[in-house]
């Protein structure tokens, strides 16, 4: 039933947000090295725990979206576009971006308000 509710009672808070995605891509990442076999499966796991632990810090009414972008280090550029309709007052995005020296990955997470 929908409640007509425009504002979250628990909004989403991106420092907290961004706590848990600088910690899993931390600790999953850590000294990996680029294997174009295994990275698929690996950014999916990353993806899939961001978004579990997020979800467990129970904010009121958001859709959560992670994904994770695991490139090799290897003197290359990499140029990445999301596109969405955006609530400004309400939708979350937060970005981390973690190195080392075999690999570069980027973590995003968003989070869209449903009313």
């Amino acid at each position: 039933m929908n409640t007509y509710r425009l504002e979250p009672k628990i909004p989403l808070v991106p420092d907290r947000v961004a706590a848990v995605l600088k910690e899993v891509l931390d600790q999953g990442l850590g000294e990996a090295r680029y294997d174009p076999d295994s990275c698929g499966d690996l950014a999916t796991a990353l993806s899939a725990e961001i978004r579990s632990r997020v979800k467990e810090l129970l904010f009121d009414r958001y859709k959560i979206v992670c994904c994770v972008t695991i490139c090799q280090k290897n003197l290359q550029g990499v140029h990445s576009v999301m596109r969405g309709l955006w609530d400004v007052a309400r939708d979350k995005l937060v970005v981390h971006h973690f190195e080392n020296t075999h690999i570069v990955a980027v973590g995003c997470v968003v989070g869209v308000y449903l009313e």
